[in-house]
């Protein structure tokens, strides 16, 4: 068989989810579908895990002290997903054990061989998490405790000054000296002007400033 490669080749997600202690790796089941959960022995109908609205699901025996256990993790899209279909799953194993040993047609194998004692159903964020199997109810509690989501927030590095602000802020400077530019040119002119007018005024005295200047003949009798 092909080996997979990039993303495909990455375990799903939801295999960390299973705790690591009394683990028989052996027996890891990963379904997406239906088909897949009930052909790997799935505890519960597979039309009851949800599959229909995204969710997958993984299935682990665990050897403890009083017994063998089976625990199922189901992850949903949404914590709402999870605590609706959580619902659905506590009323029938709430029907499972008011039934006990008595098993139904309908019910997996895996779970009629359970001893009802032991079926605990506990949620956690988008998780749900059934244990099963013959151990003691306080193993399958502490079992099942250990079953915990985390969500995990990555922050995405933002560069100083972004590409947009900059050119904004090229832009914002550029009117602003555009602005200026008629401010500038009066006072070249304003600054020619007084520059023309010292000199002249330099070889007259103040009150002359404003005399028309005329020629005059010197003509004597």
């Amino acid at each position: 068989m092909p080996v997979p490669e990039g993303g495909k080749a990455l375990a799903p997600p939801i295999l960390a989810d299973l705790p690591q202690t009394d683990l028989d790796g052996q027996t890891m089941h990963y379904a997406l579908g239906a088909a897949g959960y009930a052909g790997a022995g799935g505890v519960l109908p597979a039309e009851l895990v949800g599959f229909d609205n995204g969710a997958e699901a993984v299935t682990a025996n665990y050897t403890l002290r009083s017994g063998p256990a089976t625990l199922t993790i189901i992850d949903y899209p949404t914590p709402q997903m999870a605590a609706a279909q959580e619902t659905k799953i506590r009323e029938y194993i709430k029907g499972v054990k008011q039934a006990g040993k008595q098993a139904h047609p309908e019910w997996p194998k895996p779970l009629a061989d359970s001893d009802p004692v032991s079926l605990e159903v506990r949620r956690s964020g988008p998780l749900v998490a059934l244990v099963s199997g013959d151990a003691i109810p306080d193993e399958s509690h502490k079992l099942l405790a250990t079953v915990h989501y985390e969500s995990e927030l990555m922050s995405i590095p933002q560069p100083t000054e972004s590409e947009y602000r900059r050119r904004a802020s090229c832009c914002w400077e550029s009117r602003f000296w555009l602005s200026l530019a008629p401010a500038r040119r009066f006072c070249w002119h304003f600054f020619w002007a007084i520059q023309g007018a010292v000199p002249h005024c330099a070889r007259k005295p103040a009150s002359s400033v404003y005399d028309t200047e005329f020629i005059s003949l010197n003509l004597k009798d």
